[in-house]
């Protein structure tokens, strides 16, 4: 993993991250399309990890409700994306 350190770098991260996981389902290509979007229309880092600390509860919530295996472990998928980027997001300062 490249070391990240502004956030040009988790955009190049997801974005490569995007090509490769073109087998994924489409819950989880959408939902990464929206993390880029973010990413690339926010420019503060404390908004953005506020958004995606928000779209991590709610998918958290929605985990809890879904009734089948399948739709629960596409949910997981984005769970995981979503942890994935509060990761890289956290060592970059608040104003970057």
């Amino acid at each position: 993993m490249p070391a990240i350190t502004n956030k040009q770098d988790i955009i190049a991260y997801f974005e490569e991250k995007k090509q490769r996981k073109t087998t994924e389902g489409d819950a989880y290509i959408q939902a990464l399309d929206h993390l880029l979007a973010l990413l690339n229309e926010t420019e503060s880092i404390s908004a953005i990890k506020s958004a995606v600390r928000t779209l991590h509860r709610n998918e958290l919530k929605e985990i809890q409700n879904a009734e089948s295996a399948e739709l629960r472990i596409e949910l997981r998928k984005k769970l995981a994306l979503y942890d994935d980027c509060l990761m890289q997001l956290r060592n970059l300062p608040a104003q970057a």
